[in-house]
């Protein structure tokens, strides 16, 4: 009796060490073959496609050097579309019938936010020499034909006409005097009203 206690107490004792060294060995060498993955994927371009096959997106970089993000909707219209360009980065959102348009420009030199509606722009969003905004509305013809914004930190607003001559101005000048001045064709000076800064109004006529 004595032997067979004993040869059950061993065998028990085994079982017990093997099922702990296996519970302990099967995450290690799971921990292990996860480290053996590679750490980085390297590729000049990669695709999204959708359960049909067909391409709804694409990572690459572009015959001349451009990184481009690209998501096309259902009918295969490209409707985001983000490059890195030497310069800075440019953002373009649209509609799937190409009608409606978003452009976002991070050109340090040229940066805008333009809205278009049948490939047309009507409303752009430029920074002005670098420091001051300004807001632009523009015609079917894509003239700017009212412009607002800042102008060496005072406000303004300018109505053009078809040809892009300023016809009609309010500003607030250096220390908050307002001005309305009336154009002619040729964008000189017909009629003017100012305030002063000590609250005089007064008016001037081209003779």
């Amino acid at each position: 009796m004595k032997r067979e206690k004993m040869g059950t107490t061993s065998l028990a004792l085994a079982a017990g060490f093997l099922g702990g060294f296996l519970s302990h060995g099967i995450p290690f060498a799971k921990q292990a073959y996860a480290q053996a993955g590679p750490e980085e994927i390297r590729a000049s371009r990669f695709v999204l496609v959708d359960s049909l096959g067909r391409e709804r997106g694409s990572l690459q970089i572009s015959a001349s050097s451009i990184a481009m993000l690209e998501l096309r909707g259902d009918n295969g219209s490209p409707v985001f579309t983000a490059k890195a360009l030497p310069a800075g980065g440019v953002l373009s959102l649209q509609s799937t019938d190409l009608q409606t348009r978003v452009d976002l420009n991070g050109i340090s030199s040229i940066p805008r936010i333009a809205l278009s509606e049948n490939r047309r722009t009507l409303i752009a969003l430029d920074i002005v020499n670098g420091k001051e905004p300004a807001f632009h509305f523009f015609d079917t013809d894509q003239k700017a034909r009212i412009s607002y914004g800042m102008d060496h930190g005072d406000p303004y607003l300018a109505m053009m006409d078809k040809s892009g001559v300023a016809r009609a101005m309010m500003s607030l000048k250096e220390g908050g005097s307002p001005s309305v001045t009336l154009h002619d064709a040729n964008g000189d000076t017909l009629a003017s009203y100012e305030i002063s800064a000590s609250g005089k109004a007064g008016m001037n006529f081209k003779k």
